[in-house]
């Protein structure tokens, strides 16, 4: 889907997403369309919180997607994962400055782990 050019919000609760609620309209559009079309395309299938300070920001998802600070979240299938949704898709999706709150406890706060709220 690409970079957008205003960041995507989501509504997600109890892993499903619930509603894409502003963003770059292109993204959102597609994103909706899929949840829309594709069954369990809302599904929550994997979310992770970049710990390695040695990670760069260098454009390469996979190194990216560790570095401290980021969120990856994907939507989908999750049957690699142990899961049990089986969806026609997997989409990944990296946050570089994001807010992360679970459970009412801010694990990350504007891309910055907030370590002494995780013990």
């Amino acid at each position: 889907m690409g970079l957008p050019a205003d960041p995507i919000v989501m509504t997600i609760k109890s892993g499903q997403i619930m509603s894409i609620d502003k963003g770059d309209y292109r993204i959102e559009a597609r994103m909706k369309q899929l949840i829309e079309t594709v069954e369990n395309a809302d599904n929550i299938a994997e979310i992770g919180i970049g710990l390695n300070p040695a990670s760069l920001l260098n454009g390469d998802f996979q190194e990216e997607k560790k570095a401290r600070g980021t969120c990856h979240i994907a939507m989908g299938d999750d049957l690699y994962y142990n899961g049990n949704h089986k969806c026609d898709v997997h989409i990944d999706m990296i946050m570089y400055t994001p807010t992360v709150i679970m459970d009412d406890i801010v694990v990350v706060d504007a891309g910055k782990v907030m370590m002494e709220n995780l013990r």
